[in-house]
């Protein structure tokens, strides 16, 4: 189950930031300093075949996949780096995302399900 972590790394100047997380998911929440969201990073796949959906107020929202940097045979890790990907499984994430929210803020829960809809809706479109 999605759990808040309290001591986020604030950035002086820009609004508050929030981070939840469990054994399969990463939310980090992007606030404008009124009580609303600027915009969040939606990371699923931990420890595996990691994701990253990140959506802006501007309306931006972007599907990557995470590449973690490992590079068996090189003596040091590389910086995880995010890469565009193609479809994904949107019913299949959006349900897990609403099973392990059942204990965070249920306002913020509803918000994330919509724009996880709407953006991965979107991936799934070859229109777009």
């Amino acid at each position: 189950m999605l759990k808040e972590i309290h001591k986020t790394r604030q950035i002086p100047g820009q609004g508050p930031r929030r981070w939840f997380s469990d054994a399969c998911f990463d939310l980090f929440i992007w606030e404008d300093g009124k009580g609303g969201i600027d915009g969040f990073q939606f990371c699923y796949g931990k420890g595996g075949d990691e994701h990253a959906l990140t959506w802006r107020k501007s309306g931006s929202c972007t599907h990557h996949r995470v590449d973690d940097g490992e590079n068996p045979g090189l003596e040091h890790k590389g910086t995880p780096i995010l890469l565009p990907d193609g479809q994904v499984d949107t019913l299949a994430i959006v349900e897990d995302f609403r099973a392990r929210s059942a204990d965070i803020d249920p306002d913020l829960s509803d918000f994330v399900q919509r724009k996880l809809i709407e953006c991965l809706s979107h991936q799934d479109d070859p229109r777009q």
